[in-house]
């Protein structure tokens, strides 16, 4: 689920996997800006065999942290033969069951709110025709704008459920894993963008 109510947001996204004896559930009520960084709180939670441990943690996004996850990225893209490719194949196994998307907005004048509305209805439908051209849906989505004439006001609501079968994704794995070991230094690159900074050095 995402939701922007103004200037704050909230992600939460839920994972189950193995008849439920993989559980993950990561929540990101809290988000601001402080001049030029984000700061956000991140609580999650899981199973022993979830990666990522539990608790609740504050991070900062600033310009560096974006120029690290490029450079990160670049990296994937350099030492990972088609990996854009292996994506594409991810997203045509996942199967999307439930698709929720909400937004109440108001400029505060009832004729531009009006516009606004039709615009956020035509933003709307070019997401939802490239989102489909990418993912399987099963369900027919539902959107809905409604415009709020007497106040200034944005909020919008994403709830959306996505199933793949754990075999498909172990299937991707291990071609992603033949695509990795095809590059010269591909293990290496991946271990630099998913270890520890501390231990990635050794590498």
């Amino acid at each position: 689920m995402i939701r922007r109510e103004n200037e704050n947001d909230h992600i939460e996204i839920k994972l189950l996997a193995l008849f439920g004896l993989v559980r993950y559930h990561l929540e990101i009520p809290i988000a601001k800006l402080k001049g030029m960084e984000l700061v956000f709180k991140r609580e999650q939670s899981g199973t022993p065999i979830t990666p990522g441990g539990e608790g609740t943690s504050e991070e900062t996004i600033d310009r560096h942290t974006i120029m690290r996850l490029v450079e990160k990225l670049n990296d994937l893209l350099k030492y990972t033969r088609d990996l854009t490719g292996i994506a594409k194949q991810m997203l045509c196994k996942t199967r999307i069951t439930e698709w929720i998307w909400t937004t109440k907005l108001g400029t505060g004048d009832a004729v531009w709110t009006a516009m606004t509305t039709g615009m956020a209805w035509s933003a709307k439908s070019s997401v939802m025709g490239v989102f489909s051209q990418m993912v399987r849906l099963q369900t027919i989505p539902q959107m809905d704008v409604q415009p709020l004439f007497n106040q200034t006001s944005f909020t919008t609501e994403i709830v959306s459920t996505a199933k793949i079968r754990v075999i498909q994704l172990l299937v991707v794995g291990v071609r992603l894993l033949g695509r990795i070991r095809a590059v010269k230094g591909g293990f290496r690159a991946w271990g630099r963008v998913l270890l520890p900074r501390r231990l990635s050095r050794n590498l």
